[in-house]
């Protein structure tokens, strides 16, 4: 009872704290104590890259390879989380329940495996409910800088699992049998647990979504919350404005009866199919991209490509470092830039790396290394740009209120299972076809570009109220969303020069009403075709 009691008084003085945050000091909070949640998830997936080649490792667990079940358990948990969304009144960001006191206590391989097995589980819930509490919180005016600074977190857990696998690897790696030599993959596993406090104390006292109050009839709080958001009171005009569309969107959308699962792959008036599908797509892509043919094997590639053990691992540290570095130059072009054109930078940029590490590579020249080690980097600078954070981001931005927390777990599903598989056939591939391996990871991003400019609408500067209208607008005119989107960012573009800020809110709010309930443009002999 004495630990309760004093549990219990932490987190009522961390609540007393945290309900006096207000503005973008509760918008920070959020996003800070969320980000640790990609932080560990990054960590976890860079640590094994060093682990599974540590000899110490190796002795203890002879058998063990590199886990094919963890990734599965990841996306079956990220599908359970989004049908346990809707059909269960929970919304906040589901705690990670690791399980890094027994992968650090392992002896036997069984115990290993049941703690990744599980620790894969608490990335899955984490991955798929986050970037919707994230997504829903934030301004939409910073909505892309927040949510792409977890990204960014995700860049900066592996450099972080780099640097300790680098460090524990100097750590007796003469003689495997000196006392305490176990620490070289333990203490990496271990340092796990100081992100999962964090996130038990952090998510305990950070409130819920006004717009997941709001689809659950508790109009006080999420008018409280959104006052909190925008550090304003409920007289205030712009307050209003934001709350109404909310709840315009839930009337809407719950005229339209009961929701399932299964109505994410209807083709409705919220043109929700098309919405699944590019969602899905968007996180499938991330993968399919070949990143994880770095992430998982970094230390097996840069020692495929000449150098030697220790070498290798330096280069692999600074490989995570480089990335994080990029990750966050990201934060400044999302807003700016946009969602699909930095997707489809980053691609470009990831094709040419790559097109010039199968020149380097054909050659079989070791003097060549260099370039390739270069080229590798390159390829997770453009992953980092354009594919790390959006992919996160884009699938809570484009879904509808009520589907969202399915379509993101469905997306998080899809994550999973090509991460899956890109782990699995990339030793083989390198094994068998060895430097052709890089012509697959060409064509899939080459694929990717035509792709993502017909069937994937810009989000930059909408409100997530915003992206409703436009798809129910593309489907009244049974036009492609993407145009829609187009023009109606150049048509609020002609009307709000010159105007403040609210004003613009409220020229914008006046021209959606008008589109969505029978202007002119909509009519007809007006209607364009594309």
């Amino acid at each position: 009872m004495g630990f309760l009691s004093a549990l219990d008084k932490i987190l009522g003085g961390y609540n007393g704290y945290a309900s006096r945050l207000t503005g973008k000091k509760l918008e920070y909070s959020v996003v800070m104590c969320a980000g640790v949640a990609f932080l560990l998830f990054g960590y976890d997936q860079g640590v094994m890259s060093g682990i599974i080649t540590e000899p110490y490792f190796i002795k203890t667990f002879p058998e063990f390879g590199d886990d094919p079940d963890i990734n599965p358990k990841q996306a079956i948990s990220s599908l359970c989380v989004a049908i346990y969304e809707i059909y269960v009144d929970k919304s906040r960001v589901n705690l990670q329940t690791k399980t890094t006191t027994q992968d650090t206590a392992s002896y036997e391989y069984r115990e290993l495996v049941a703690g990744r097995i599980v620790t894969g589980i608490g990335n899955g819930m984490n991955t798929s409910t986050i970037p919707v509490l994230q997504s829903e919180m934030a301004h939409k005016d910073r909505r892309g800088f927040l949510v792409l600074f977890e990204g960014a977190l995700i860049s900066g857990g592996i450099a972080i699992s780099y640097l300790v696998n680098l460090g524990m690897w100097y750590m007796n790696k003469t003689d495997a049998e000196v006392p305490h030599a176990s620490a070289q993959w333990r203490f990496p596993f271990g340092l796990q647990l100081a992100f999962a406090i964090v996130m038990l104390f952090g998510i305990a006292v950070l409130p819920e979504s006004p717009r997941w109050l709001a689809k659950h009839h508790k109009d006080d709080e999420s008018m409280h919350i959104l006052c909190r958001l925008r550090d304003g009171n409920k007289e205030d005009t712009h307050v209003i404005q934001e709350y109404s569309e909310i709840k315009e969107v839930v009337y809407a959308q719950e005229a339209g009866g009961e929701f399932s699962f299964w109505q994410i792959f209807r083709n409705d008036e919220n043109m929700t199919l098309w919405r699944t599908s590019v969602a899905f797509c968007s996180q499938m892509f991330q993968q399919i991209g070949g990143i994880n043919l770095v992430t998982y094997y970094s230390t097996t590639l840069f020692l495929s490509i000449g150098l030697d053990e220790t070498k290798a691992r330096i280069v692999t540290a600074g490989n995570g470092v480089e990335y994080f570095l990029s990750a966050v130059a990201a934060l400044w072009l999302i807003d700016k830039a946009g969602r699909v054109p930095l997707m489809m930078v980053g691609s470009c940029i990831m094709i040419m790396a790559l097109v010039m590490l199968v020149g380097f590579q054909s050659t079989g020249r070791s003097d060549l290394a260099v370039g390739s080690a270069v080229m590798l980097f390159v390829y997770n600078t453009g992953f980092a740009i354009g594919w790390l954070g959006v992919t996160w981001l884009y699938p809570a931005e484009i879904s509808t209120l009520r589907s969202r927390h399915a379509v993101n777990g469905l997306s998080s599903c899809s994550n999973w299972l090509f991460n899956y598989l890109i782990v699995q056939i990339a030793p083989i591939c390198l094994d068998t076809i060895e430097w052709k391996t890089y012509i697959i990871f060409i064509a899939t991003n080459t694929f990717f570009l035509p792709v993502l400019w017909l069937f994937f609408p810009e989000t930059k500067g909408h409100s997530l109220e915003e992206m409703d209208k436009i798809f129910v607008m593309a489907h009244k005119q049974r036009r492609n969303p993407v145009f829609v989107e187009k023009e109606y960012t150049r048509e609020f573009g002609k009307h709000a020069q010159g105007l403040g800020d609210h004003e613009k809110t409220q020229v914008a709010h006046i021209d959606r009403f008008d589109d969505l309930h029978g202007s002119s443009r909509d009519s007809e002999s007006d209607k364009p075709k594309n």
